[in-house]
């Protein structure tokens, strides 16, 4: 048998353009591929501009106080009540210095009186000292000044800050003008305890002791403990007065 050859142009040609369509599908996705393995930064760089920040102005900070302000303080009876307790504390501390430094050896004077038959005892109606004051422990006199400074430093503060014009009380002017002389004796009160104290730190400091100075310097301290708690009456009946007309109002 033999076999025949068909010589046909056209059949070469489809076979040709077969082939050229599985050249062309087989490197398309190598194409893909080498597409996909690019830096992924080659396509969404972005620029980053610097920002630089812009400084707070002075007026805008927060928690700064307002340059020559003044600040009004509210006064009320719980507050005058506490200071109060102060002062009693002041006067607590300069007892206690002043009998540190006034302990002396004594002898005791005695009455004799008789009580029944021939029983005699002897009644004591007083002390003789019989001596120069011991010299006074360091200790106590620091434990009493712990006690005394702070409020008395705390004191003058307050008192310098009203005089200097930084701090005023939250009340009317009515009220102020009443209260202004009592004030005024506050203020040289507390500027007089101020100066004793700053006395006071010297002597008690050691280690010789000037037991007279001390106890005088610690009984001017009751002296002016004395004169601020007499003020702080007047205040104190003054604010109560005015609280009990403004809840009538």
């Amino acid at each position: 048998m033999t076999l025949q050859t068909f010589n046909c142009p056209g059949l070469w040609m489809i076979r040709l353009t077969f082939l050229f369509l599985l050249v062309t599908l087989a490197s398309v996705p190598a194409v893909l591929a080498d597409d996909s393995s690019a830096s992924p930064a080659a396509s969404s760089t972005t620029t980053e501009v610097p920002v630089t920040p812009t400084p707070p102005s002075a007026s805008s900070t927060p928690g700064q106080p307002i340059q020559g302000g003044v600040k009004m303080v509210e006064v009320s009876l719980e507050n005058l009540r506490d200071l109060g307790l102060d002062l009693k504390h002041v006067m607590s501390g300069a007892s206690h210095i002043y009998d540190e430094v006034n302990i002396a050896p004594v002898s005791l004077q005695t009455v004799p009186e008789v009580i029944g038959r021939g029983i005699v005892i002897n009644i004591p109606i007083g002390t003789t000292p019989i001596g120069p004051p011991a010299p006074p422990r360091k200790s106590r006199l620091d434990l009493a000044m712990h006690e005394i400074s702070p409020i008395i430093t705390l004191l003058k503060t307050d008192v310098d800050a009203f005089l200097s014009g930084q701090q005023r009380l939250d009340i009317d002017e009515n009220t102020r003008a009443e209260i202004r002389p009592v004030f005024e004796s506050w203020a040289k009160s507390v500027t007089s305890m101020a100066t004793v104290l700053t006395s006071l730190d010297t002597l008690t400091a050691g280690p010789k002791f000037d037991n007279g100075a001390i106890s005088q310097a610690a009984q001017q301290l009751q002296a002016n403990c004395k004169i601020l708690q007499k003020d702080l009456k007047k205040i104190y009946k003054t604010f109560q007065r005015e609280g009990k007309k403004s809840r009538k109002s």
